[in-house]
């Protein structure tokens, strides 16, 4: 389980792996660091599509919904 545990050894593994499979193959690695925070608008909306999906959830086996969700 050394692999789970140790990311920069395994990320060398993986790429010695493809790099010998498939020549000139890049790896690319990201850090969940960059990844920006939602704005207040898109947890506004990502809000409203759960309560969608849980009203849809409790409808009766069968029934046919649209859902517009203002798009």
């Amino acid at each position: 389980m050394y692999y789970k545990t140790n990311w920069a050894w395994r990320l060398a593994h993986e790429k010695t792996k493809l790099q010998a499979k498939y020549p000139g193959y890049q790896v690319l690695s990201s850090s969940s660091e960059r990844q920006k925070v939602y704005s207040a608008e898109e947890i506004e909306q990502i809000t409203m599509y759960k309560k969608v999906d849980s009203l849809i959830g409790k409808l009766p086996a069968g029934s046919s919904v649209h859902t517009d969700c203002g798009n």
